[in-house]
């Protein structure tokens, strides 16, 4: 919606996802789970936040509810990266590597459906929804 603005900061001593107003004022702390969470992506409805968090030695893509605080895993591999919504916030697109290539999956927002999706043998990096309208 423009007004709130997401980041990351290690002020706390490791990396954290912030918001900030955009008009200004103090930066808020959004992620308290985890010492290393980065790549922070807000749902087009604004209720949700997508982010990587170091679990163990792996970086997985987990899914915050914002108002409740309530924070699930919806990957499952290893080396994932660059979450990004669908346009009707039912999916997330993200960067990872299987069998020794890197490709992009889907997941619902419960982490229960994933796929991958197919590209022509080439490695596919820094997902992103086409310009399609809300």
């Amino acid at each position: 919606d423009g007004k709130q603005i997401y980041f990351v900061s290690d002020r706390g001593g490791g990396p954290q996802v912030y918001r900030l107003s955009a008009e200004g004022g103090a930066a808020e702390r959004v992620t308290f789970q985890g010492s290393y969470n980065v790549s922070p992506c807000i749902s087009p409805d604004g209720k949700l936040l997508a982010y990587v968090s170091r679990v163990d030695g792996a970086f997985r893509v987990h899914v915050l509810e914002l108002a409740s605080g309530s924070v699930r895993a919806i990957s499952n591999t290893n080396e994932d990266e660059s979450p990004s919504f669908a346009p009707n916030g039912k999916l997330v697109v993200y960067a990872t590597r299987a069998e020794g290539r890197d490709v992009l999956m889907t997941s619902t927002l419960d982490g229960a459906v994933k796929a991958k999706l197919l590209s022509s043998r080439a490695d596919v990096r820094e997902p992103a929804w086409g310009p399609f309208g809300r």
